[in-house]
């Protein structure tokens, strides 16, 4: 204990920081949150993130839309290192919605017509091309809103020729925009988020308007609703769960996820009348936005495993000045992107997952694992045989779940993750252990990983 807090005090500065400890609680990370500044003018937004490749390790990239000094929207990429202004196709503003791992971006943007009136087309992004202009389904407007994360399926809306609103999907062999049409009795309809040839979505019907899922060979189906005669669908992850919003019995909105097994479950709320599901991964973890007993908006995160909601800001260090408001987009490994407020001001945010492992047993040299680091970034890891609640020296109420710890080492950022390894003595076999990483000049400390040593 007494070398634990001795190396801690000479090697971290002084900070003050408050926040709640959630030792052993669920869910399995904590958060970093990042801002992104709009150009020039006062408000961005991020609609979704990715980790693409590049020539050493995954970047982490999010788009959005900032304000430009004149008040206009600019899409936006950033690429892990600064923010990318994709600009348009002509007109004065454009907007990102999703992104895949090769980097290429999908959204709107300003196109002046012949007869020079302004309107939005779907547009495809990449770098050393810029942006493509995908065409419409004959009625000049257009939308792209979602691409598959691993391929050029793209899904998006546009007005037809004559005038209604209705879906599409872009063949990512042929590239043409296919109209995947409406519900039965319905007039139009949107797509959401695209999953190799599955689009999912919204369209009006005879029965009011529905979440549906179409593919090109069997076409439109309605998803039903959590009891009300709304819903829409919103995401969908690569093992095709889906997730969006539906009116329950009650006339409350609320977040689903739906499986073709389980059907549509309700996410629930964080103590208001309503909630919008907008992303879910293939672990069927949903993220969104919902009211909070006191009114407000607040970005969450639902959990299948325990079946429980969970107010992302408070899985954040309350002095960081965030208040998270929606979250979009939500990847495998855990990376939100979304909307806040940031010291009062409208900001695209990432939150950066962080959590750690612990592999080897006793008598043998173990790996130590902090995943998701920063470049330079320093981690602690930290053992001790029970919980409880320990403050990180220099930090008050930063504190680790664990009783009377001790310290395994420290560890710097390599490659996007901070791995150290100690040997570990034959006494700590048959032993339960309980390990932390804590990054204290982040504010992070990970959850409890615990350990049973044979």
């Amino acid at each position: 204990m007494a070398r634990f807090f001795a190396v801690f005090s000479r090697n971290i500065l002084f900070l003050t920081v408050s926040g709640p400890v959630f030792a052993g609680q669920d869910p399995s990370y904590r958060w970093d949150p990042i801002a992104y500044e709009p150009f020039g003018g006062s408000i961005s937004r991020a609609t979704a993130c990715e980790l693409i490749s590049s020539s050493s390790f995954p970047t982490r990239a999010v788009v959005g839309d900032a304000m430009l000094v004149n008040g206009d929207f600019h899409a936006f990429l950033h690429d892990g290192s600064s923010m990318i202004d994709l600009g348009t196709l002509g007109g004065p503003s454009s907007g990102a919605e999703s992104i895949n791992v090769f980097g290429q971006v999908v959204g709107f943007a300003d196109f002046v017509s012949a007869n020079g009136s302004i309107e939005p087309r779907a547009f495809l992004w990449e770098s050393g091309f810029g942006m493509i202009d995908l065409g419409h389904l004959g009625g000049g407007r257009s939308w792209a809103t979602g691409i598959d994360v691993y391929g050029e399926s793209v899904c998006g809306m546009s007005y037809t020729a004559a005038g209604e609103l209705h879906a599409f999907w872009r063949n990512p062999t042929s590239g043409a925009l296919i109209d995947c049409g409406t519900l039965p009795g319905g007039n139009s309809s949107r797509a959401n988020a695209v999953n190799g040839s599955v689009v999912v979505g919204s369209s009006s019907s005879g029965i009011g308007t529905r979440a549906f899922q179409w593919n090109p060979t069997t076409g439109m189906s309605d998803l039903g609703t959590l009891g009300g005669s709304m819903s829409a669908a919103t995401g969908i992850s690569i093992n095709g769960f889906v997730c969006g919003w539906s009116q329950n019995s009650a006339g409350q909105i609320r977040p689903f996820t739906w499986g073709a097994v389980s059907g549509m479950t309700d996410c629930g709320s964080l103590g208001g009348s309503w909630g919008l599901a907008m992303s879910v991964n293939n672990s069927r973890q949903v993220v969104g936005a919902s009211e909070t007993a006191a009114g407000n908006l607040h970005a969450f995160l639902w959990d299948s495993t325990s079946s429980t909601m969970y107010d992302l800001n408070d899985w954040i260090n309350p002095s960081l000045g965030w208040e998270l408001q929606e979250a979009n987009h939500i990847t495998d490994l855990g990376f939100i992107a979304g909307t806040g407020l940031y010291n009062g001001q409208t900001r695209a945010f990432l939150l950066r997952p962080f959590k750690m492992s612990a592999i080897g047993s006793a008598s043998h040299v173990n790996t130590f694992t902090a995943l998701h680091t920063n470049p330079g970034e320093k981690v602690w890891f930290a053992w001790s045989l029970s919980e409880g609640s320990w403050p990180v020296p220099g930090f008050p109420n930063l504190n680790l779940g664990l009783n009377q710890p001790q310290l395994v080492g420290s560890a710097v950022d390599s490659g996007g993750k901070a791995v150290l390894q100690r040997w570990v003595p034959p006494g700590a076999q048959g032993k339960t252990v309980y390990f932390q990483a804590t990054s204290p000049h982040k504010n992070l400390v990970s959850p409890i990983y615990q350990k049973y040593f044979w």
